[in-house]
């Protein structure tokens, strides 16, 4: 498991911690949403998904809680490791855990997923921490989005089934050839 140690800290922080639950109860879906999306700054990426979504990202990371995403880093590209985490996805370097080892590695990014307000809005907010600047915005941004298809698209879903449950089979190779118009790369 990545980053046992801070797992604990990262799943204890609330919708509430954040902004005002029952304030923002009392708004509509779109009122809501333009306020998170409002929230964007340099180390934040705040986007919104609805619960069909949610669900079956839900139930996909069960099954299979890691994926590596290939980002356009200059001319060249770089990987991420991501892992599923309850309702957390972390984020590092795959250098990193080559080089410190996967239960020694800080995260990069996390992404959390609040779901209070799926019975009131059909809403679940989406809030990207950027812990340091290792990728920028941009670079954040299209790996949340490539993250959240790969696990949404049931055809771009069976690359991360295959990293997961069947990883001799996986070639890494032919899913970037296969996928550079969705990594740009």
């Amino acid at each position: 498991m990545l980053l046992s140690g801070i797992r604990y800290s990262l799943n204890n922080i609330k919708l509430n911690d954040i902004m005002k639950l029952q304030l923002l109860k009392k708004l509509s879906s779109k009122d809501i949403i333009e306020i998170w999306k409002s929230k964007n700054n340099e180390k934040i990426y705040s986007t919104v998904m609805n619960s069909e979504k949610y669900m079956k990202i839900k139930t996909n990371s069960k099954i299979c809680k890691n994926f590596i995403i290939p980002i356009k880093f200059n001319e060249n590209y770089y990987n991420i490791f991501l892992q599923f985490n309850e309702k957390i996805i972390l984020f590092t370097s795959l250098d990193y855990i080559h080089k410190f080892g996967i239960k020694n590695t800080n995260p990069i990014i996390y992404m959390t997923f609040y779901d209070e307000l799926v019975k009131t809005h059909d809403l679940i907010l989406l809030r990207t921490n950027i812990l340091n600047n290792h990728l920028n915005k941009l670079q954040v941004i299209n790996l949340i989005e490539n993250t959240l298809k790969f696990y949404l698209d049931f055809n771009l879903f069976q690359w991360v089934k295959l990293f997961n449950l069947n990883p001799k089979q996986f070639n890494y190779k032919q899913y970037l050839n296969q996928n550079k118009h969705i990594f740009n790369i």
